[in-house]
């Protein structure tokens, strides 16, 4: 049987016990004695092996893609660098291309741009005032929850769970 199977059979093994009025010690012992309990206990701890090796799998991935990624980093930084060196070295010449069999290079763009060092020294009548924005509303979750939780309805909202699976 699935998990699924396992936990249905137990669910209703539960229920019928307690509706047959047994107290919670009588049908925690019937349970315990019971095979299915046996196997969903071993089912259950099949999961948390899967869950455990996928966790650890999935870490060692993000491991060597964070290594690939630095790699990829680092070469395109190198690449950087010798395309700066190459540029600086075609503008002091005054060589706009670059042309061999297989690669070629060309020197192309726009005129200068105005790039600013520092703004507190450019005169006032080079500077303008821009229009200001109005602020942005942002739902304000707190007050959502607590009306929720008084039974409000608030459109577009859920309450979600704050409960979660704890593997050690």
């Amino acid at each position: 049987m699935n998990l699924y199977q396992l936990t249905e059979a137990q669910h209703a093994l539960h229920t019928r016990l307690e509706l047959a009025g047994f107290d919670e010690q009588t049908i925690a012992d019937s349970l315990e004695g019971d095979d299915n309990t046996d196997a969903l206990r071993e089912k259950r701890l099949g999961y948390v092996a899967i869950i455990k090796n996928k966790r650890a799998l999935a870490q060692a991935r993000a491991t060597a893609a964070a290594d690939m990624a630095a790699l990829a980093d680092k070469e395109a930084r190198d690449a950087d660098r010798l395309e700066n060196v190459l540029f600086e070295s075609m503008l002091k010449t005054g060589d706009t291309e670059l042309i061999g069999v297989e690669f070629e290079a060309k020197i192309k763009g726009k005129a200068a741009s105005v790039i600013i060092k520092d703004a507190a020294a450019i005169p006032e009548q080079y500077m303008r005032m821009p229009e200001p924005t109005p602020p942005k509303a942002v739902p304000d979750k707190k007050a959502i929850g607590e009306a929720m939780k008084r039974g409000e309805f608030v459109a577009g909202c859920e309450l979600g769970t704050n409960k979660k699976l704890v593997i050690g």
